[in-house]
């Protein structure tokens, strides 16, 4: 495992220990949590996308892996956006918190594509993985045009 995703791994651990014995985390620790977050997102969704273009020889079992991380990673990525975390230093857009639903419907579509992506690593498909992949970065895309400063 590489010194980074070690690191965030651990940064993870530590702000959501922090966070579930807290009644409000701070303001710092929600913004260091969701981009440890997005940086592992980016790692797992990258590995995908090299075994799937033939940079890296494919595996099931790694894909398998790297699929499983963004299934699990969708599912508390969105936990680092609470109140009052859209001030500090954040790209997030103030729209995460006054458009809600909208950001939520994001959410719930990205955590749909991250468990069909993991069906799709589960069977051993590549093209299928590669399709998913590419509705994964289509929802991910549309997420942060609408809730992320350029």
């Amino acid at each position: 495992m590489s010194r980074r995703i070690a690191v965030a791994i651990g940064l993870l651990i530590n702000i959501h220990s922090f966070s579930a014995s807290a009644q409000t985390p701070r303001t710092e620790d929600a913004i260091r949590y969701r981009r440890a977050a997005m940086v592992m997102v980016k790692w797992h969704f990258d590995r995908l996308s090299e075994l799937t273009k033939g940079k890296v020889p494919f595996t099931r079992e790694e894909a398998e892996r790297n699929a499983a991380w963004l299934d699990a990673l969708s599912k508390n990525a969105a936990e680092g956006f609470v109140p009052g975390s859209h001030e500090g230093d954040t790209r997030a857009l103030a729209a995460v918190w006054s458009d809600r639903s909208k950001f939520r419907n994001l959410v719930e579509r990205f955590q749909s594509d991250a468990s069909k992506l993991r069906e799709s690593a589960r069977i051993g498909d590549a093209a299928a993985i590669k399709s998913q992949l590419d509705n994964m970065a289509h929802t991910c895309k549309s997420c942060h045009d609408d809730f992320k400063k350029s």
